[in-house]
């Protein structure tokens, strides 16, 4: 997937006992420019090369789950 310009990420959804996880992989350079496109205060953490972003959502009424826990 592709946003505007220069601004790259891959994205990949997987389905694991009724919840979609969506993983999506974005290079520092683009996280950085697209936080800076969205005038966020926000900055990337030293010394990572990669931004790693996991939405997880209840397939049956396709809302976010924001409370999980691993066990």
């Amino acid at each position: 997937m592709s946003m505007g310009g220069s601004m790259k990420m891959e994205s990949k959804d997987v389905l694991v006992e009724g919840v979609k996880v969506s993983f999506t992989v974005m290079a520092n350079d683009s996280h950085k420019k697209m936080l800076q496109d969205m005038k966020m205060k926000e900055d990337i953490e030293p010394g990572t090369t990669h931004n790693i972003t996991v939405v997880l959502k209840d397939q049956k009424t396709q809302r976010e789950i924001t409370d999980a826990q691993s066990i």
